[in-house]
């Protein structure tokens, strides 16, 4: 599927970048990989901030750990970083997006994006209960602005009903909707007729 093909290009992006340090690079591996949650926990745990400051660093291509753990969408990962803030970096961690300038792709995806892309509706979930922007506008490879609403929505126009992930694409639409999410277009009204003859 085309999500699994979008992952799988970033993940090769962070793999050839270059990180400042042989731990940064080995710490965002871990995040991506997701197999490893004891390790994942034990290194932030060794951090004299409990793991903050990698928490909030970025990759040279400009994702961060939790960009990266839309790769796997492992619950596990999440949890254990959202336990380690407080509520309001929480939201602002949660939040974060990719800037464009930074990316090779001129991609700006929030971290909400990677999990709705990689379909994995419980971690989509604890994110928009932990605060993710359900209506966060940012850029395709086409250049377009989308929100992760529209994402979903031509997913399942591209499946076939009832086959492959159509049941998680309709979960994970619900959970959007629900916190409000809207597609790009119908989060602006569009003009009146008397605004275009002024």
């Amino acid at each position: 599927m085309r999500c699994v093909v979008v992952l799988a290009t970033i993940f090769s992006l962070v793999s050839c970048s270059e990180f400042s340090s042989p731990k940064q690079e080995y710490f965002f591996m871990m995040c991506g990989a997701g197999d490893n949650l004891s390790e994942f926990s034990s290194t932030l745990d060794t951090e004299d901030d409990n793991g903050r400051n990698l928490l909030f660093s970025r990759t040279p291509s400009d994702e961060t750990c939790l960009h990266l753990c839309g790769i796997h969408g492992n619950t596990g990962y999440l949890k254990n970083i959202l336990d380690r803030v407080s509520e309001d970096e929480r939201r602002v961690l949660i939040n974060f997006r990719v800037r464009e300038e930074k990316n090779p792709l001129g991609l700006n995806m929030p971290v909400l994006s990677w999990f709705v892309y990689g379909l994995h509706k419980d971690a989509v979930n604890l994110l928009l209960e932990s605060g993710a922007d359900a209506n966060a506008i940012f850029f395709i490879e086409s250049g377009e602005l989308v929100t992760c609403k529209d994402i979903i929505d031509r997913m399942l126009e591209q499946s076939k009903e009832g086959e492959g992930s159509w049941n998680e694409m309709i979960e994970i639409r619900r959970s959007l909707e629900s916190f409000g999410g809207k597609g790009y277009e119908r989060k602006t009204p569009s003009k009146k007729k008397e605004d275009n003859d002024l």
